[in-house]
């Protein structure tokens, strides 16, 4: 005897998953198609969050950095 719709429900329970991982941080998902394809579902478009954020970096008007991030690029 099983669940109806269970094979619904599993995915129901890994989507959430893989997006709790999301929320985490883009780069806990490999991937960048995964990524896109992450994004468009929670409605930022068809854009790589990790791609963007590096050329966001790049031009100078990216996030602020913590003191362990620059750290840690002081010591390479």
């Amino acid at each position: 005897m099983g669940c109806r719709n269970g094979d619904v429900y599993l995915f129901i329970l890994a989507l959430a998953i893989i997006n709790s991982l999301f929320d985490t941080g883009e780069h806990a998902v490999s991937g960048s198609f995964s990524r896109r394809v992450l994004s468009s579902v929670r409605g930022r478009g068809l854009k790589d969050p990790v791609n963007e954020a590096e050329k966001a970096l790049d031009k100078g008007k990216g996030k602020e950095v913590g003191t362990s991030e620059i750290m840690a690029v002081g010591e390479k």
